[in-house]
């Protein structure tokens, strides 16, 4: 009985760690609604987890980026740069003919000196 228990902790320790919940306590009738907002959750962890990887590349690559796209703007899917110009439209209009979901995408100018936005 106690390596049973211990097996079903360990797998719960993985599915947390791994962000993927085992067991819902949201009654069906939460959990539709929930998903008439937000989608599939498998879905939405994988939109999440590409966001990220962008996110990551932008941040950690930025030296690299500077010295390759030197006041450009740049747009990064799935941890890649996909479409960089000089020009903001141009890079909105190559994601238009990638056909890749602006909304997936982050893009961003590319600057030697980081400008702070106060609002």
């Amino acid at each position: 009985m106690e390596a049973k228990a211990r097996r079903r902790a360990a797998a719960r320790s993985r599915a947390v760690q791994s962000g993927v919940r085992t067991k819902s306590k949201v009654a069906p009738r939460e959990r539709a609604t929930i998903g008439r907002f937000f989608g599939d959750a498998a879905k939405v962890a994988n939109e999440l987890r590409s966001f990220q990887n962008s996110a990551t590349a932008l941040s950690s690559d930025h030296p690299r980026l500077i010295n390759q796209y030197p006041k450009q703007w740049v747009a990064v899917y799935e941890g890649k740069v996909i479409a960089s110009s000089k020009s903001f439209p141009e890079v909105m209009a190559e994601l238009d003919r990638q056909e890749i979901p602006r909304k997936s995408v982050i893009v961003r100018f590319i600057d030697r000196n980081q400008r702070t936005m106060i609002l």
